[in-house]
């Protein structure tokens, strides 16, 4: 849905549905209008977070995002990064989480 602008995911234990993250993928791409994106404590792991930072990167609104927090997830230090570097021309973003 592109009026949607505010994500938010709570203790949802994504690493027990993969498809999510595939489902995920198309409305971070296209959804001109997202600010903040919450995904907080849903155990998403390396895979997640590359379908995240692909989607992310493919976005033609970069502008429009705010806030990224990913915070208490199962994030390594390779999926991190290549999450950080989809975030190129994100010029807006002013708070952005991957904190344990």
């Amino acid at each position: 849905n592109g009026s949607i602008n505010h994500l938010s995911l709570d203790q949802c234990n994504l690493d027990r549905a993969p498809a999510t993250g595939t489902k995920l993928s198309p409305f971070l791409e296209f959804n001109s209008n997202l600010r903040c994106l919450d995904i907080v404590s849903c155990n998403i792991g390396n895979e997640i977070t590359r379908l995240l930072a692909s989607a992310l990167s493919r976005r033609c609104n970069k502008g429009s995002v705010r806030r990224i927090n990913l915070e208490a997830n199962v994030i390594g230090d390779e999926s991190g990064a290549e999450f950080i570097r989809a975030l190129r021309g994100y010029d807006n973003l002013s708070e952005l989480s991957l904190s344990d």
